[in-house]
């Protein structure tokens, strides 16, 4: 579980928790109201497996920004549970955070294990299973080295059934707008949001026509059924929280809600409308290189690209020798990139290649950012069998396409490459090996 905490807001936080772990831990148990006459409902453990989203508390809507969701699943006969919030005041961040659940009879106890090392012990009495309706009372102790620390309820909590989980609908570019009840928050300009599988997120704004990225120091976010939670900083700038509860999901369309409360006790909403949008893969400025893969490779100069003087080494052995660019050693991935920053998404260059030794054959780069942004046309690779154009982004690699194919030792090549958009075309001694569209990805980086 991560946190982002100021010291000050420690004491806060393990109330705050508590009092979560309260609200989504009373789904174990029911009893009647008469507590000399309890009822045991040996059934309880098969009703609740399943994702559950906090609605109210003590007959009050729940605000957006204290909502919770939690899952219990079965683990042969054993019930386990895992929970994840937001919280804004405190700062608490935990998502799919596992508790310890243990039931006896009537009671069920969830035991979690707070940032400061005190133990937090869930008690849930006069708990009602109706269908999708979870009724219960619940009351929380804080102790730490055996001592009690702080006590927490009883409340009357309310939660509903998760039938959604957006978990992986979230993932990609997304384009919102904002309404609102009230005016300030009621917008038309829109706004883009990336939400990546890693679980990292980036946000961007228009200006002057461009999507510009905002600068953060960090920028996350978890979905959790119909949660989604993201936080993130500016440099400079106290760290920002948002919490939205997924209305729909069709796929290339979301909508999401958010209730807040002000300081004077009123309420208000924001809707989110988002789009999914498509974007090119390759960037509207980039550069192209060499690279090799165990294998020693020469290369001569990229044409029509201007003579910048020895290619930028970004990683790797390489030598240049008679105007001929050569990888001498057995490394993987080695990147020898050309200086000069092609001005467009349209471009043609051609190059002689040989394989000098090795295992495979010989890699031509191209759209290049950086070192985690950036594709290749693979010449004898998989044991010099395949040719292949491969796409990089961060720590994955996604194949394009694929053919059979090999090279010989100490041959040139002529090879060439056409970028039109996102469509590429590639030749081997004028033998047109490919043409295909580049796939999308979580992310494109730009320049």
């Amino acid at each position: 579980m991560c946190y982002y905490l100021d010291k000050t807001m420690k004491k806060i936080l393990n109330w705050v928790l508590a009092a979560t772990l309260v609200c989504g831990a009373g789904v174990f148990t029911a009893c009647s109201n008469n507590d000399d006459n309890p009822v045991v409902d040996n059934s309880l453990p098969e009703k609740i497996v399943g994702k559950w989203i906090h609605t109210d508390t003590d007959g009050e809507a729940v605000t957006t920004d204290m909502k919770s969701v939690y899952t219990f699943t079965k683990n042969g006969s054993a019930l386990e549970g895992f929970y994840s919030m937001s919280m804004t005041e405190s700062g608490v961040w935990a998502y799919n955070q596992q508790t310890d659940v243990a039931i006896s009879g009537n009671v069920i106890t969830m035991t979690s294990l707070l940032d400061d090392g005190q133990a937090s012990v869930v008690e849930l009495t006069d708990v009602t299973v109706s269908g999708d309706d979870l009724r219960f009372t619940a009351k929380t102790t804080l102790s730490k080295d055996g001592q009690v620390t702080a006590t927490y309820g009883p409340r009357q909590e309310h939660f509903t059934r998760a039938e959604a989980d957006y978990t992986e609908a979230v993932v990609g570019l997304w384009e919102i707008t904002f309404t609102s009840d009230d005016p300030e928050y009621d917008s038309s300009e829109p706004y883009r949001e990336l939400y990546r599988s890693d679980g990292t997120a980036s946000f961007y704004d228009l200006i002057d026509g461009q999507w510009v990225e905002e600068e953060t120091t960090y920028s996350e976010y978890f979905a959790d059924g119909p949660l989604v939670c993201f936080c993130g900083q500016k440099p400079g700038q106290e760290g920002r929280r948002e919490n939205w509860e997924i209305l729909s999901c069709t796929g290339n369309e979301m909508v999401n809600k958010a209730f807040h409360q002000r300081a004077d006790g009123s309420t208000y909403t924001i809707t989110a409308h988002l789009k999914k949008v498509e974007w090119g893969v390759t960037p509207s400025q980039s550069r192209v290189g060499y690279s090799a893969w165990e294998t020693q490779v020469s290369y001569t100069h990229c044409d029509p690209l201007p003579k910048t003087g020895k290619p930028e080494l970004v990683s790797g052995t390489w030598e240049m020798n008679d105007g001929i660019l050569q990888h001498t050693a057995c490394e993987q991935a080695p990147l020898a990139i050309c200086n000069y920053v092609i001005p467009s998404d349209h471009y043609t260059i051609q190059c002689t290649a040989r394989k000098d030794g090795g295992p495979e054959g010989f890699i031509i780069v191209f759209n290049y950012v950086d070192a985690q942004h950036y594709c290749w046309l693979n010449i004898g690779c998989e044991g010099n069998t395949q040719h292949a154009i491969e796409q990089t982004s961060g720590d994955s690699r996604i194949q394009t396409a694929v053919r059979p194919g090999s090279v010989e030792t100490g041959k040139w090549y002529d090879v060439r490459l056409t970028l039109a958009g996102d469509t590429v075309k590639a030749w081997l001694d004028d033998a047109l090996l490919f043409d295909e569209v580049l796939k999308q990805t979580e992310e494109v980086k730009r320049y």
